[in-house]
């Protein structure tokens, strides 16, 4: 039996922070209140689902018990890929805050035209994100198809289809992203026509610099999102952890650079273009060396 869909909890936080926002209060109280409650929230729902799966389960004999140190080592993995994620995304941010080309009161300065051109840039990642979803889960269909059907003896045959598979939905997703990537700039141009958004449109100062650069790098971002499920499908989460460390070394170490040679925090994007490429280039030649041993790979998810 399938749970009925729930609404989500970002627009009714986001609706909280609005009122509150208008009764004269601190936004930052308002944008506080409002993540709380979306937060309790999402905990409280994830709660009521996973002691009704759990009845369920208990129900049908499928309820499997797990030693709690197994169940941590098993998800640790995945929570600090959570993480390191997060750290990847905003971390081209940070050395853009933390640039002082002028005199700054503090350490770490926001920097709205900065924000700005990284917040539209981010459009660019909702159609393939969407799209990394489809594409995987096809992907992985076919795969937990196409081993039945494989002989024990021609396991190469196996690879060899897989990579054929590999190669056509990477190809899908790429014209899917380039798609998102056309849309995104053409709303740009659209909004700032319109006198109501004209303001918050990146058009100017280092605004569409920043836009630019960064909505192409969030394209080839969503590509290693890409062979990163694909290796999480797999159970081979491993590589996906050490590529993305690594990325995020050298996002801040070349942002770094740029930013103080060129004395222009705008220039913190070249840290997440080169952050993206090392990421790019790793998460693939893992697959790469991944496609010649799926039989192995099955066989570990047994």
């Amino acid at each position: 039996r399938r749970l009925r869909p729930r609404p989500p909890l970002t627009g009714g936080s986001a609706r909280a922070a609005s009122l509150i926002w208008r009764q004269a209060h601190s936004v930052i109280l308002a944008q506080i209140i409002a993540m709380t409650a979306a937060t309790v929230g999402a905990v409280s729902a994830w709660l009521v689902i996973f002691r009704r799966q759990s009845r369920q389960w208990q129900h049908t004999g499928r309820i499997v018990k797990t030693r709690t140190s197994q169940l941590a080592y098993a998800t640790s993995t995945y929570f600090f890929y959570g993480i390191l994620y997060f750290v990847f995304i905003f971390a081209d941010r940070l050395v853009a805050w933390t640039t002082a080309t002028t005199f700054l009161p503090y350490s770490i300065w926001f920097r709205g035209q900065y924000e700005l051109g990284m917040d539209w840039s981010l459009a660019s990642l909702i159609l393939p994100l969407a799209a990394t979803e489809a594409f995987v889960g096809y992907l992985i269909r076919w795969l937990m198809v196409a081993q039945h059907r494989a002989l024990e003896h021609r396991v190469e045959d196996l690879a060899q289809a897989m990579r054929s598979v590999y190669l056509r939905a990477v190809g899908g997703f790429l014209l899917v992203a380039v798609g998102g990537l056309i849309l995104v700039r053409f709303g740009v141009s659209l909004a700032h026509q319109m006198p109501l958004l004209r303001a918050a449109v990146p058009v100017t100062g280092v605004e569409p610099f920043v836009f630019s650069w960064s909505s192409f790098a969030y394209v080839f971002l969503a590509l290693s999102l890409f062979n990163i499920l694909v290796m999480f499908g797999l159970a081979h989460p491993q590589p996906a952890l050490r590529s993305l460390l690594l990325a995020v070394a050298v996002d801040v170490t070349v942002g770094i650079i740029a930013t103080r040679v060129f004395n222009a925090y705008q220039f913190a994007v070249v840290g997440l273009i080169a952050g993206v490429a090392c990421l790019v280039v790793l998460t693939t030649l893992e697959i790469v060396r991944l496609l010649p041993r799926i039989d192995f790979m099955l066989y570990r998810m047994v």
